[in-house]
């Protein structure tokens, strides 16, 4: 296995200063076992029957114990999801059982998005985990998927209200979401 990353550098700047502004992704696709998680979910989007061939693999990459090496995994979950959504999903909550910046990643608010949108209830822990952090960062992710989330399933509706009453971080969440989608008639009515 190769040792890079050999620790998780995008923490020593995490107020968005620095080379990687805070974020575990940009950090992850800068290292080689992260380059090799998105080889994996490339792989995988061509061709999601690969799988078995990769499943070791991938189960190393999801387990990796730098979160900048998981958020890159994600990809590969996003992937799965055609092939198997309850592997995809069972996988996805280990995969983010790390840091809490994990869940404000590119990755990790894709993954959330197509998961939500097929059934909202499997990853409700998720983005209520997401709408309780400490982390502004993690918060207003949490508030724009639980937001998207509301537009397709109404079971998403009281999380989508959590955001627009919440903090400062929630409300920014909330109001990139409805937006960007004013002309859906769901949100003409928030």
């Amino acid at each position: 296995e190769d040792p890079d990353p050999e620790d998780d550098a995008w923490r020593e700047h995490a107020d968005d200063e620095g080379p990687y502004n805070g974020d575990p992704y940009f950090h992850g696709i800068n290292s080689v076992r992260g380059a090799v998680a998105e080889a994996v979910a490339a792989l995988l989007f061509g061709d999601a029957e690969r799988f078995p061939l990769l499943e070791a693999l991938t189960e190393r990459l999801l387990t990796d114990p730098m979160a900048s090496v998981r958020s890159c995994a994600a990809n590969i979950l996003t992937g799965l999801l055609n092939r198997d959504e309850t592997l995809a999903v069972s996988s996805f909550l280990r995969l983010i059982d790390t840091d809490d910046a994990i869940l404000a990643t590119a990755p990790v608010e894709e993954f959330i998005r197509y998961a939500a949108y097929r059934d909202v209830t499997r990853v409700r822990p998720v983005l209520e985990r997401m709408l309780d952090s400490a982390s502004d960062k993690v918060a207003q992710a949490g508030a724009r998927q639980a937001c998207l989330a509301a537009l397709s399933d109404m079971i998403a509706q009281p999380l989508a209200e959590q955001a627009l009453a919440g903090r400062v971080a929630h409300r920014l969440g909330a109001a990139e979401v409805y937006t960007r989608n004013i002309a859906t008639a769901a949100v003409r009515t928030v």
